[in-house]
């Protein structure tokens, strides 16, 4: 399952550009705000929290990575632990141009799970910024989820609204 706080246009878009590539790290706290009102309708059970990975490159030009601050935000007002569980092992091609296929083919191979026992048996909310396509999440779920996790949630704060191929 997965829930987006709002939809990826206007103010809303405007304010995750900040947080991602703005050095904004205090919108991260605001933004899991929007994320906690859909968060507390859900009755998802989650033991704990993890988010979408960067690679240590990424994290080192940006400064930060925004989903591991979106994901620390919720943990407080939650009161759950948070996990670094997956790895993002290899630099990849900036997604924000792929085609759905193009997204899948370019993440192949791209994570891994180092903390198995942390999240073995678990319900795991994970935590990205923006739903697109649903490629980068569904990675890392199916990485979760074949390292034994119970369950996977995702909760973003924004998702881009789906148009339908013709």
């Amino acid at each position: 399952e997965a829930r987006s706080a709002v939809n990826y246009v206007g103010h809303a878009k405007e304010l995750v550009h900040r947080l991602k590539y703005g050095s904004a790290r205090y919108l991260a706290k605001t933004l899991s705000r929007y994320m906690l009102d859909v968060l507390l309708l859900e009755d998802w059970a989650a033991n704990c929290i993890t988010f979408v990975p960067m690679t240590k490159d990424a994290v080192r030009a940006r400064g930060y990575n925004q989903a591991e601050l979106l994901a620390k935000a919720v943990s407080k007002r939650l009161d759950l632990p948070v996990v670094s569980a997956v790895v993002k092992q290899k630099n990849t091609e900036a997604q924000k141009t792929l085609s759905r296929k193009e997204r899948e083919q370019n993440l192949k191979g791209c994570f891994k799970v180092e903390k198995r026992p942390d999240i073995k048996g678990k319900n795991i909310l994970l935590i990205d910024d923006v739903l697109t396509t649903g490629a980068t999440a569904d990675a890392v779920c199916k990485k979760l989820l074949d390292a034994g996790a119970e369950r996977v949630f995702l909760a973003t704060v924004a998702s881009v609204e789906y148009k339908a191929q013709n």
